[in-house]
């Protein structure tokens, strides 16, 4: 996938849109894995993970999206795991939720899914390669 902008490191994350479990993004399989088993382990959240260090995290254990942290913690996690991706590289505006509404087919772009990449506009499955 291109477009986040990493440079190093993985994201997961089980914060997604319309559909569940757990997304990962990541420059590196071993990376992803840490980050998708992170997230496993917090019960839901967001994890980022650089040279198979966790860097930062959410834990959103609340059905695996939403926090059960008070809101001061959960805005300052929050701001740890955008900061996070920014050291990594992502150099969107709001990465977080660039991530997150991947999986949501209701925005007319190609976005994951359980079949496969879809081709939204399209209305059909489609490879990764172009």
């Amino acid at each position: 996938m291109t477009g986040l902008g990493l440079d190093s490191g993985a994201v997961a994350t089980s914060v997604v849109w319309e559909t569940t479990g757990v997304l990962a993004i990541g420059t590196n399989d071993a990376d992803a894995r840490t980050a998708v088993g992170h997230v496993a382990e917090m019960g839901g959240g967001w994890a980022v993970v650089e040279d198979g260090e966790v860097v930062a995290e959410l834990p959103t254990r609340v059905a695996g999206v939403c926090s059960d942290l008070e809101v001061e913690e959960t805005a300052k996690l929050y701001d740890a795991v955008e900061a996070a991706l920014r050291r990594l590289g992502a150099d969107g505006d709001r990465p977080l939720l660039a991530v997150q509404t991947l999986t949501f087919p209701g925005v007319p772009q190609l976005k994951f899914s359980f079949s496969g990449y879809a081709d939204i506009l399209n209305r059909e499955v489609v490879g990764l390669t172009p």
